[in-house]
């Protein structure tokens, strides 16, 4: 069955726009496309009371208004769903111009393709460091570094603080760098 072809029923689909959750159990490949169809359809720019409240916006030319507008659809908040209150912002997506035109252009500037080209046999050395552990356990799911794998995936924090370095940008160390000594370290850039 393809997934557009998943029949949901006219109440089932209703009931998404003012209870959207794209956490929700119930959203499967099966019906994700439905769903997001219904949206764009029937309610575009809905609100969900989920996490407190927020707006869904599923046709493309509401997006991109709403991205080319940051004083009335403001990321100072925060863009992530369920906010955490000791989140801390992320960069640039959590910022509105000025701060995120500077960020951005920081990111552009060290991420263009010939810099990374420059760089890739040192992003090659990390990655391959990285996946070592997880190719040695043979077991998918400490790519995301769950609670059962310490959290210390490849969704952890070294990545970040790989891309700083590969990016010429000192890294911090990390909150847990005392406790938590590496057994061996990746390779440093020339």
């Amino acid at each position: 069955m393809k997934p557009t072809e998943c029949s949901l029923s006219g109440a089932d689909l209703s009931a998404w726009c003012p209870h959207f959750d794209h956490h929700d159990p119930a959203l499967t490949h099966d019906n994700v496309y439905q769903v997001y169809e219904h949206l764009r359809q029937d309610c575009p720019v809905a609100w969900s009371e989920r996490y407190g409240g927020f707006w869904v916006v599923s046709r493309y030319g509401d997006i991109v208004t709403a991205l080319m507008d940051p004083v009335t659809f403001s990321s100072t908040e925060g863009v992530h769903l369920p906010r955490q209150e000791s989140q801390q912002k992320s960069i640039p997506i959590d910022y509105d111009p000025p701060i995120h035109t500077l960020y951005r252009k920081i990111f552009t500037d060290a991420l263009n393709v010939r810099l990374i080209r420059g760089r890739e046999p040192f992003i090659r050395s990390v990655i391959v460091h990285l996946l070592a552990p997880i190719a040695a356990k043979r077991h998918p799911t400490l790519a995301y570094g769950s609670s059962s794998t310490s959290g210390r995936g490849l969704g952890s924090s070294p990545p970040a603080r790989a891309t700083k370095r590969a990016c010429g940008r000192p890294s911090p160390p990390s909150p847990n760098s005392e406790r938590r000594r590496p057994r061996s370290r990746p390779p440093t850039p020339h």
